[in-house]
This record gives C-alpha cells, structure tokens and sequence, in this order.
C-alpha cells in the first residue's frame, strides 16, 4: 500500500495503465494524418498571408520612402530650408525603422501560428505568445506610468522656456539702447544673456530630473556618471577659454571692428566668440587667437572714440 496515495499495488499498476493509455491515445492524435493536414492546411494560409502582409509592407515601404527622397532631393540647399531637409531627413530614418518593425511582427506572428498548427509545437507557440503578451504588457504599464512625470517635465520645462524668454527680451533691449540696468553695459549685455540662459535651464533641468520616467534607472545612472566623468576630462581647456572670452568681454577691452596690437599680430577683430578671436592682419590674413593667449598678452586698442554710452 502507498502510504501517500492510499492505494493498493494493484490499484496504483491499473492508475499507471490508465495513464499510459492516454499517452498513447494523444500521440497517436497527435501525430494522425487528419490533424498533419489540418496542421499544413494553416500552415499554408498563414505563409500566404505572410507574404501577403510583407508584400504589402514592402510596397508600401517603398513608394512612401521613394516619394520621401524625392522631397529630400527637391529641398534647395539655402539656409532658409536646411532644417526642413533635416526634418525630411529624420522622417525618412523613422519610416525605414516602422517598416522594419512591421516585417518583424509578421514574421513573429507567422512563427507563433505555424507552431501553433501542430499539436506537438504547440508548447512553444504558447511561450512565444506569453513572451509577447507579457513584454506588451509591460511597455504599456511603463508607458501609463510615464505619463505624470512626463507631463510634470513639460510644465516645468514651459514654464522655464517662458522664464528665459523674458530675460532674454530684457538683455536684448539693453544690447540695443532701448533700457538700461545699472552695472550691465550693452557691449557685455549679449554674453550676459547667454550666462543667465545657461543658468535658467540648468537650474531647469536640475528640477525637472527627478520626474524623468527613466531617471530611477540604473542604465540612466551610469549614463549619467560616464556622461560627467568625460565632461570632467575633456572640459578642463574649453572651461578656461570661455572664462579667459568672458574676462576680455566684460573687460571690453576690445570688439568687433577695433584695430589691435596682440603680441606679433596687428590688424581689425573680425570676429570674439566664446573659445577664441579671429583678427584679419595687415596682410588680409585671418589669425585665430585663443582667449587665453589673449588674456596673457598685453593687449593695445588702437581704435578711437569708443562708445561708453552705458
């Protein structure tokens, strides 16, 4: 007697009896010509609407990104339509990434259905569409859980982009006369407007990163980490020439237009940007001169009646 079971030796052989009997009866089901030809039967149907469907895809693939290069050759060239050919551009890298994830769902589809169609395969068919109801699933409850710290993104984002319009409309009326802040010459208003930007939308940013809907993540995180680690490195020159720009700037010791000694260089500053400055010398030479070259040389205006006028 099985202790376990409560049966007899002669009740547990006729239970195994049973069993193998069943075995051998969804086997033989399993395994008839009926349910083969049922199975080839789908098999057939579905590879036809398979193809039907890629067909279909790659025809219409190929006219839309067909008529897509010809509105990408048509785009002129000129800086008034360089973005519109980098929009047609990215347009045209999506639509090739939606085909190909279409003939990828038909192609997973028509495998789960094929494995479908055969009794024996139908265990795998089964894994393959709880793999694909589970991953669905899932981006969908991401995609819901997204939705409010998304929406607190934008906001804060909006409200930081109306922020730094305002103070950008006040720095450009002191860049062009039209009012006056004590302290803020018109000369320097500009690199002003663009320090204070940078603070506006770092701080901006700064508050918007927890609301992030991958900002918890630990691929996000060592993103992070690698992104600041290369910034530190890389940033240590960049960060002296823009402070070395941002002392000749509000130093005003020279602009655009002056006539200028700088060591061996003498000629008009053509050009004072944020890493260095270009002067056009007497020989009608362009020399670029790093804003920390400058700052470390004497430098000597030659250029007369200099506006003061903050």
């Amino acid at each position: 007697i099985d202790h376990d079971t409560k049966r007899s030796l002669e009740q547990e052989a006729e239970h195994a009896e049973h069993q193998l009997k069943d075995a051998i009866a969804v086997y033989l089901a399993a395994t008839s010509s009926d349910t083969l030809l049922r199975g080839l039967l789908r098999v057939v149907v579905a590879s036809a609407i398979a193809l039907g469907l890629l067909w279909l895809i790659q025809w219409a693939s190929a006219r839309l990104l067909n008529r897509l290069q010809q509105k990408l050759g048509a785009t002129k060239v000129d800086s008034r339509w360089r973005w519109a050919r980098q929009l047609w551009l990215l347009i045209f890298r999506f639509t090739q990434l939606v085909m190909a994830f279409l003939w990828l769902t038909v192609a997973y589809l028509w495998g789960m259905t094929v494995l479908g169609s055969f009794p024996l395969t139908q265990p795998f068919a089964e894994k393959l569409s709880g793999f694909l109801f589970e991953l669905l699933h899932e981006l969908a409850t991401g995609i819901i859980s997204a939705i409010p710290g998304t929406v607190t993104v934008a906001v804060i984002l909006f409200l930081t982009k109306a922020i730094n319009d305002v103070v950008g409309n006040l720095f450009n009326n002191i860049e062009q006369g039209n009012s006056y802040i004590p302290g803020i010459h018109k000369d320097t208003a500009g690199a002003t407007r663009r320090i204070v930007s940078v603070l506006i939308w770092g701080f901006g940013m700064a508050v918007a990163y927890p609301y992030l809907p991958l900002a918890e993540s630990d691929a996000f995180k060592g993103l992070s980490v690698m992104f600041g680690f290369m910034l530190t490195l890389g940033s240590a020159g960049i960060v002296t020439q823009m402070m070395s720009g941002l002392v000749l700037i509000y130093s005003r010791a020279l602009k655009v237009g002056d006539f200028v000694s700088i060591g061996e260089v003498t000629g008009v500053v053509k050009e004072t940007g944020v890493l260095s400055t270009k002067i056009i010398n007497m020989r009608n030479e362009e020399v670029t001169i790093p804003n920390a070259v400058l700052v470390g040389n004497p430098i000597k205006n030659f250029t007369s009646g200099s506006d003061d006028g903050a």
